[in-house]
């Protein structure tokens, strides 16, 4: 025999919050498959080895095409206004992924990742229990992944003997909420 427990409290359909999405959040979801793109094409450049072989022309300029497409919808969401502040930790992420893309400085990604890491919960997430969290939340975790995915990258594998002393003027904490 089977006992039916109910596991949510029962609520009154009409006072049930809904999600609120903004262009932003929007926008922000939309640069989430272009990063995984980008992050499939390098891997693909990767297991080529850079070869320049005709037969591998396509996966050039597909890599090539991935990051045209990320990068236009990285400005896309630079050209948006944040207008909840539940926009605020993907404002956060937008800017650390577009950092760790355009930096000269080898060890920058690395260490822009690492502090990513050590703030993440309280700079990356939004807090409270509602529809819009979560919604928020889940595409944050979903670009954490993503963020920890293209570290793995070649592309970001520096030899040790290429890396570069970390500038003694930076600040300690490049995550803080002036840098975004």
């Amino acid at each position: 025999m089977t006992i039916f427990t109910p596991l949510t409290a029962a609520t009154n359909a009409e006072r049930l919050e809904v999600s609120h999405d903004t262009a932003y959040s929007i926008a922000f979801a939309a640069v989430l498959p272009c990063l995984a793109d980008f992050i499939e094409a390098e891997r693909d450049q990767a297991d080529i080895c850079h070869s320049y072989d005709p037969a591998y022309s396509a996966w050039h300029r597909d890599a090539q095409r991935a990051r045209g497409r990320l990068d236009s919808a990285l400005r896309h969401v630079h050209s948006l206004r944040v207008e909840r502040p539940e926009d605020r930790p993907l404002r956060r992420m937008v800017v650390l992924a577009d950092a760790m893309l355009k930096t000269d400085v080898p060890d920058r990604p690395r260490y822009l990742h690492r502090q990513m890491r050590l703030v993440f919960f309280r700079q990356f997430q939004v807090q409270g229990f509602g529809p819009t969290a979560h919604s928020r939340n889940a595409l944050l975790i979903q670009a954490r992944h993503l963020i920890d995915a293209m570290m793995r990258l070649p592309l970001f594998d520096y030899s040790p003997d290429c890396t570069i002393a970390p500038d003694a003027t930076a600040p300690a904490d490049d995550l803080s909420p002036a840098f975004f």
